[in-house]
Formats: structure tokens, C-alpha cells, sequence
């Protein structure tokens, strides 16, 4: 009986620790952006690779704590990655004969996501999250120019939205009651259609791409601190 009445002082401890949580979390992170897939491929055999290279990343979080293990939220990402044109001017070195210089150029792209989170408490410190978000994201593509002493290609930026989505996973330590360090990984997709994509040869020849379409994956790393509270607004 003795047993039975600890076991469920501690059972009943346990819970209201539990159950005892803020509801509202705001969160700033930065980290590297790593180009994987089509995306990042530098293959000049390939009509689809985006020669996009390491790069960085931004994130704003806010989430509403539904339970201890549960919550929705909302966010804001950026992300700059460089343009890698280096096996395409080895290439254009090679058969031509003479010698291109480009300048340097990036993609860049912004993202608007809403999604859910699991929450996976390890200690009353150490929490471990897993999360799936889906949204709009905007892509630009780099305005760069392959030159030469004779000629000159040029690549205007262009513009493209699309739906995508996210999965990833991340640890939260709390350093007290309100405020907690962010380790996460991100992975990020979408598949963007650009609606003219346009290049311009020093002969005066024009080309516009339309439905130029290009996939989008990244892996953002980042670390950044959490601030969690209760109320939104005090009275």
C-alpha cells in the first residue's frame, strides 16, 4: 500500500510537470544551406541541373503548443546559395579555344510554410522535435554573364512560385524556463516553373524560355535560440 501510494505521488508529480508548458514559442535561426539533388548537380549533361552550391540560411518560427507533444505553427525562411558555373566555363574554355570569365551570382529563395510539429520531451530540459510543414516558396534565379574577348551570354534573373514542402528534425535545450538553444536540419522541396527565362548573345539574339522549370533541394542547418511565453498580450 505504502508502494502504491509513492508510486502514484510521483505519477501525479510527474504529470503536473508535464502538463505545466508555455504556449506560444517564437524562434530565430541561422545556419549553411546545402544543395543536394538536380538542384546542386554541376553536370553540363544534364538540361536540369542548377549548378546551385553551399550557401546560407534564415529562419523565423512561431508555434502554438496544442499539448506537451503537439503544435502548430508557421515559417519564415531565406535562403542564398551561389551559382557554381565552373564546369560550364571548362567547358566553354575546352571548345572554344579561348578563355570565359562569369561573375559571381546566386539563387535566392523565401518561403511561407504552415505545418506541425511532434514534440519528444528526453528530460525536463532536452527535447527532441519532428516536424512536417508545407507552403508557398518564391525562387529567383542568378543574373550572371559568360564573357570572352569576342563574346558575351547573358542570363537575366527570373522569377518563380510554387508549393512545397518541408520535413525535418531538431533538439531544444532550455537554458531556463523561457528561453532554450535550437540545433535543427531541414530538408526542403518544390519543383518551380519560371515563366520566362531569358538569354541574351552579344549578336543581339534573344531567347526566352518559357515554362523553364527547375527543381528545388536544400538541407538548411541552423542553431538559433527560442523564446517561449504564455500570454501574447499582458493585461
Amino acid at each position: 500500500m505504502k508502494k502504491a501510494s509513492l508510486l502514484f505521488l510521483a505519477f501525479s508529480f510527474s504529470m503536473s510537470v508535464f502538463s505545466q508548458f508555455d504556449k506560444h514559442k517564437i524562434s530565430l535561426s541561422i545556419g549553411p544551406s546545402f544543395s543536394v539533388g538536380e538542384f546542386g548537380s554541376k553536370s553540363i549533361t544534364n538540361k536540369n541541373s542548377g549548378n546551385a552550391d553551399k550557401g546560407i540560411n534564415l529562419y523565423f518560427y512561431y508555434c502554438y503548443n496544442v499539448t506537451r507533444n503537439l503544435s502548430v505553427g508557421t515559417k519564415i525562411f531565406y535562403n542564398s546559395n551561389k551559382n557554381n558555373t565552373e564546369a560550364v566555363i571548362s567547358d566553354l574554355n575546352y571548345s572554344t579555344g579561348t578563355t570565359w570569365t562569369t561573375n559571381d551570382s546566386k539563387w535566392t529563395s523565401q518561403g511561407y510554410m504552415i505545418g506541425v510539429t511532434a514534440h519528444v520531451p528526453r528530460t525536463r530540459k532536452f527535447i527532441i522535435d519532428f516536424r512536417f510543414y508545407c507552403g508557398y516558396l518564391f525562387l529567383n534565379s542568378p543574373e550572371y554573364a559568360l564573357t570572352n574577348s569576342i563574346n558575351s551570354i547573358s542570363y537575366d534573373k527570373a522569377k518563380g512560385k510554387s508549393l512545397g514542402y518541408s520535413i525535418g528534425t531538431g533538439v531544444s535545450y532550455f537554458i531556463n524556463k523561457k528561453w532554450d538553444i535550437l540545433l535543427n536540419i531541414d530538408y526542403i522541396s518544390t519543383n518551380t516553373i519560371f515563366k520566362d527565362y531569358v538569354t541574351r548573345h552579344s549578336t543581339g539574339f534573344v531567347n526566352h524560355a518559357y515554362e523553364y522549370r527547375r527543381t528545388f533541394d536544400i538541407v538548411n542547418t541552423t542553431i538559433g535560440v527560442g523564446y517561449n511565453f504564455t500570454k501574447i498580450f499582458k493585461k
